[in-house]
C-alpha cells in the first residue's frame, strides 16, 4: 500500500471515555478517566480534532443497548450499521444510533479508548460498545442486504450464506483506521482494596496463585494492560491497526484507598495523565507518518 511521509490535513480522533462514572449519577464526582481525556483534549495540536464519546451514565435512559448477536445466525444476518435498534426508540433507547455513533467513527481516523479496570475488564459500557462494533466486521450494509432481499429473515441469511455467491460483498468497514488503549487500575479486579490489611479476602490463596493475580507484570492476571487485550484483538480483527506501543496499561494510585486516589486525581497524578497524553501522542504520529494514500474517513 502507497505511503505518505506527513498528512497535511486535518487529523480527526474519536476519544472515548469509558468510565460509567459523573457528577451527576450516584458516584457524585466525576472520574480519572474522564478528567484525563479534559487533559489529552486540551494538549492536542491545532490541526487535531477530537470528538468525545462519553459512556458515563446519565440517567436518561441512552445507553449503549446490548448486541444481540445476529452474525452467529449468519454472516449475512448482521450489517453495518446495526439495524437490531433505531434512533429514536422510546422502547430500546440506543446510544448507539441517538449519538449516531457509527458515523463518527466512520469519519475518524484513529480511535482512542480510556477505560477504568472493572474485575479484571473493561467496564460494562466500554465492553457493550465494542460487542455494538460486531457490524463492522465483514458484513454487508444495511442497505446492501436489503437490496439482496435478506433483510432480518434468518432462513434467507442462512441460505446465502451457504451458497456463498456474495461473500465478496462483506467488508470491513472500519479498515485502514488505527486505534490506541489506555486501561487505568490497580490490583486487578479488587482495585485499591489490598491497601488494607484488614481486607484479607486473598488470605487463603496459595502464595503462586496470591503472586500470579496480584503481580505487576503483563503476563499476568493483575495487570491493567490484559483488560483492552480482547479489545485491541477485535480491532485488529476488523483490519483497524493496532500497534503494541498504543496498548497501555497503568498503575495510577497504587496502594492507597477509593477516597484518597480521588484526591490524588485532582492534585498529584500528572504520572497517570502524562501516560495518557503520551499514548494521545503516539497515535497522532502514527496516523501522520503511516497514513495510506486515501486517509480512513476522507
Amino acid at each position: 500500500m502507497q505511503r505518505k511521509e506527513s498528512h497535511t490535513t486535518m487529523v480527526r480522533i474519536a476519544l472515548i471515555q469509558g468510565s460509567p462514572r459523573n457528577s451527576n449519577n450516584c458516584p457524585d464526582q466525576d472520574s480519572k478517566t474522564l478528567l484525563l481525556a479534559k487533559k489529552i483534549i486540551a494538549s492536542a495540536p491545532s490541526d487535531i480534532t477530537i470528538d468525545l464519546i462519553d459512556l458515563s451514565i446519565k440517567g436518561d435512559g441512552n445507553i449503549v443497548q446490548p448486541c444481540k448477536g445476529c452474525t452467529s445466525t449468519s454472516s449475512f444476518h448482521c450489517h453495518y450499521s446495526c439495524d437490531c435498534y433505531v434512533a429514536g426508540s422510546e422502547k430500546f433507547p440506543d446510544f448507539m444510533h441517538n449519538e449516531k455513533i457509527y458515523d463518527r467513527l466512520k469519519v475518524a481516523d484513529g480511535i482512542l479508548v480510556l477505560t477504568p479496570v472493572h474485575w479484571y475488564s473493561v467496564t460494562s459500557a466500554v465492553k457493550s460498545f465494542f460487542d455494538r462494533l460486531v457490524c463492522i466486521n465483514l458484513t454487508l450494509t444495511t442497505e446492501l442486504a436489503e437490496q439482496l432481499a435478506i433483510g432480518k429473515d434468518a432462513t434467507k441469511s442462512r441460505m446465502v450464506e451457504k451458497a456463498g455467491e456474495f461473500n465478496h460483498l462483506l467488508k470491513n468497514h472500519y479498515a485502514g483506521k488505527y486505534a490506541a488503549f489506555l486501561a487505568h487500575g490497580d490490583n486487578g479486579g479488587v482495585d485499591y482494596r489490598e491497601f488494607s490489611d484488614d481486607i484479607n479476602w486473598h488470605s487463603s490463596m496459595p502464595p503462586s496463585l496470591r503472586k500470579f493475580m496480584l503481580g505487576e507484570s503483563e503476563g499476568q492476571v493483575n495487570h491493567p494492560r490484559n483488560a483492552v487485550m480482547p479489545l485491541a484483538w477485535q480491532c485488529r480483527y476488523s483490519g483497524i491497526n493496532v500497534p503494541d506501543d498504543l496498548i497501555v496499561g497503568f498503575h495510577a494510585t497504587s496502594g492507597v484507598g477509593y477516597a484518597e486516589a480521588m484526591d490524588l486525581a485532582e492534585t498529584n497524578l500528572e504520572s497517570y495523565y502524562n501516560v495518557g497524553i503520551n499514548l494521545f501522542q503516539r497515535l497522532i504520529e502514527y496516523l501522520r507518518t503511516s497514513y495510506p494514500a486515501n486517509p480512513p474517513g476522507a
